[in-house]
Formats: structure tokens, C-alpha cells, sequence
């Protein structure tokens, strides 16, 4: 209630709660404790606004991570900690149990090679000092991010422009893996090439 008080009076806002006139009403032996009075305007406030509002959020904040948490238990063997501190019987188990759990996306076969993938990645982690899974697939990904997909990206926005919107998509394919390896293209014999092309065209068209 302190800390709200508080934000209250950074956003100014009245915290004050007005007395009312309490109705004098005849109380009965068998009656609950929900039909009590309050005196205290605070009190009221607490017992009928600020403590259901906890309850609702501790719900909902439970609810809200549940399927999180669900989801790893299962994949919670990939953590750098857990890859240390489990032996292979074990980590081959957790494996197996994920498996098990998306056999429609997930091979048995992947009991072997996590046990490769975590003999390669051990060391990284220790000599990198990797204390997050998130940090293990930047550590995998990081030359396929900024070495093709970017470059793909790039090149694409340069190819595709407004003039070639209606472009196939071979041809759009082909132009890119030259604008991409250029340095390979500008070594072509651009005659010879031409030359080949030509021929090739004239067998084409040739009558029969």
C-alpha cells in the first residue's frame, strides 16, 4: 500500500479515501464475515479492491508462463549449465523424452547426434563462458545471419526494383547469384559466353 501511495503522489492522483456515513443496520448471530462493515475507508479499499486485484494478477501471471514452463522441461537439457553438469546417459535420456514428445518433426536418430552437438559445443562454452542457450544459436547462426541471409537481402532490394516487378523467378535467381558473386562474374570471357549463347539459340531455332 506504501508503493502505491507513493506512484499515486508521482502522478498525482488522490490517495485519500472519504469517510461515508455508515448505515446502522441490525446484525443476526448467523451472519458472515462478507457482510461486515468497514470502518476504515483504508481497510475497505484494501479488502475489496487492492487484495482481489492481487489475487487476479498472481493468477494470471501463473497461467501465463504455464505453457512456457511446460515447454522447458523439455528442451531445458540444451542450457549450457545442463550440458556441463549431465553425463551422456543422461542428456541421451532427455534427448529421447523430446523425441518422443514431436515424433512428428523430431527423428529418433537425434539421440546420437546431441551427443555429438554437446561434445563440439562444451568447450566453446567454456572458453567463451556461455551461460545462455540463446547465445549458443547466435554462436551457430552468426555466418549464416551476416554473411548469406543479409547479403541475399541486399542484393535482392538492388535486383527487384520497381522497373522489374514482373520478373520470373529463375531469371531473378540467376541475376542474383551474379550480383552476389561478382567477383567471379567480371573474371567471364563476356565474347565467350555470347558465343555460346548464340550458338545454342541458332540450334534452337534451326528448321527442321
Amino acid at each position: 500500500m506504501e508503493e502505491s501511495r507513493k506512484c499515486a503522489d508521482t502522478c498525482k492522483i488522490n490517495n485519500s479515501f472519504s469517510n461515508k456515513r455508515i448505515k446502522k443496520v441490525k446484525l443476526f448471530h448467523d451472519e458472515l464475515c462478507e457482510d461486515a462493515v468497514f470502518k476504515d475507508p483504508t481497510e475497505k479499499f484494501k479488502t475489496t479492491v487492492f487484495y482481489p486485484a492481487l489475487d487476479i494478477l498472481n493468477i494470471q501471471i501463473k497461467d501465463r508462463f504455464e505453457s512456457m514452463k511446460y515447454v522447458r522441461n523439455y528442451f531445458s537439457f540444451l542450457e549450457p549449465q545442463e550440458m556441463l553438469n549431465s553425463t551422456d546417459e543422461e542428456f541421451v535420456e532427455a534427448a529421447s523424452k523430446l523425441a518422443n514428445k514431436y515424433e512428428e518433426d523430431i527423428s529418433s536418430a537425434i539421440c546420437g547426434q546431441i551427443v555429438s552437438f554437446k561434445n563440439i559445443v562444451v568447450g566453446e562454452i567454456i572458453q567463451q563462458k556461455i551461460t545462455k542457450i540463446t547465445d549458443i544459436a547466435k554462436f551457430l547462426l552468426m555466418d549464416n545471419n551476416f554473411l548469406t541471409a543479409e547479403r541475399s537481402f541486399s542484393k535482392l532490394k538492388l535486383i527487384k526494383s520497381y522497373l522489374r516487378s514482373t520478373m520470373s523467378q529463375k531469371r531473378l535467381t540467376n541475376l542474383a547469384v551474379l550480383s552476389i558473386e561478382c567477383d567471379r562474374s567480371q573474371k567471364l570471357d563476356l565474347d565467350s559466353v555470347i558465343r555460346k549463347f548464340m550458338n545454342y539459340r541458332q540450334r534452337r531455332t534451326k528448321p527442321v
